[in-house]
């Protein structure tokens, strides 16, 4: 907006002292009139903004920019919910079973993040626990907990019990951003899909939804063999997305191509960090901090992606409380056309 409504409103009484030799607020209800019609043109000018912003893809945010995704084909990629166990104990053991149906609802100490039942549990007569399955109440990365944090029943089953997470929740992730969905779309038009080149068939695997990355292999075994690799975000797909994957090849393949989709290859990697904190930095926030970086760093590699150590490192180094870092037996390594690389450990040390 190139006036603010101050702006706009000095502007329309200055016209009006011009025009008519009097301030508005001297002639009646001038001025209030004056107040009305600044702020409908100001609203109108931020109105003006916003479609300005959304017709290019490099400004629109939000529904705008899933729009400019729809006309690449392209969609924004939902997050996963992170899963775990969650160790349900009686106080007394009891005579009788007690059933945990699918369903409940347990919640972290201060309240704030709920993880549901995936299915029945039971605590048989005499043994006074049991563990149950559990997911998060919705997608995001905040789900993944450390152990011990979930600690409180919501949906009531049973009196004179406890429960806690004994080992944490993962495989959580965010909603793709828009900066994440307006690079793909930018990709999009810097490589364009003809249907008989790579990108065309890229394209297709990412549009299921649960695929975050594919890798397109070319000349597979001859001239009119395309294998596409494709996976999750940090981990690998179900095999009734990889069938939905392979449905929309079959649908929509070259006559005379062979097309097959596979799941990548997970290849996991150990991390660990050195750090140095700078003077009146938490250690714990910092090493969370890390640990955030870290993960996130591995949500977002793709399949055939190459691991880069200094590219990991840049991140960490960029956070408020690190001074300095070193990796321990943390190397580069060169992804084949099929590998998915994922962090198995991530050990953190304070130096």
């Amino acid at each position: 907006m190139a006036y603010s409504y101050d702006e706009i409103l000095e502007r329309m009484c200055d016209k009006y002292y011009d025009m008519a030799g009097k301030r508005p607020e001297e002639v009646g209800d001038g001025g209030a009139k004056l107040k009305v019609l600044a702020q409908e043109i100001y609203s109108l000018g931020c109105h003006i903004d916003w479609i300005r912003n959304a017709m290019f893809v490099s400004t629109a945010v939000g529904e705008a920019l899933d729009c400019h995704a729809e006309q690449r084909g392209l969609k924004r990629h939902n997050g996963n919910k992170a899963g775990g166990t969650i160790l349900v104990r009686l106080d007394t053991p009891l005579e009788y079973d007690v059933v945990i149906p699918e369903g409940s609802v347990f919640t972290t100490s201060d309240g704030t993040l709920n993880f549901v039942s995936v299915g029945d549990a039971v605590i048989y007569s005499g043994t006074g626990s049991c563990f149950v399955d559990a997911e998060a109440q919705y997608s995001g990365s905040r789900y993944n907990v450390e152990p011990d944090e979930i600690t409180t029943v919501v949906t009531y089953f049973s009196s004179g019990i406890s429960i806690t997470n004994s080992s944490e929740f993962y495989g959580g992730s965010d909603d793709e951003s828009d900066e994440e969905l307006r690079k793909r779309i930018i990709e999009s038009y810097r490589d364009i899909s003809s249907g008989l080149n790579a990108a065309y068939y890229k394209k297709l695997a990412e549009s299921v939804d649960g695929v975050y990355s594919a890798n397109v292999v070319e000349y597979a075994v001859n001239d009119r063999n395309v294998n596409v690799f494709v996976a999750g975000k940090a981990g690998l797909v179900s095999n009734e997305i990889i069938a939905e994957v392979q449905r929309l090849f079959t649908e929509n393949k070259i006559p005379g191509i062979s097309i097959i989709a596979f799941s990548a290859v997970l290849r996991n990697i150990s991390v660990s960090v050195n750090f140095k904190l700078k003077e009146n930095y938490s250690a714990i926030k910092t090493r969370a901090a890390i640990n955030n970086v870290v993960t996130e760093y591995f949500q977002e590699m793709r399949v055939g992606q190459d691991f880069i150590a200094a590219e990991l490192g840049s991140r960490i180094i960029a956070i408020d409380g690190v001074k300095n870092y070193s990796f321990v037996n943390t190397e580069d390594q060169t992804a084949s056309s099929s590998d998915l690389f994922c962090l198995q450990n991530l050990t953190l040390t304070k130096i």
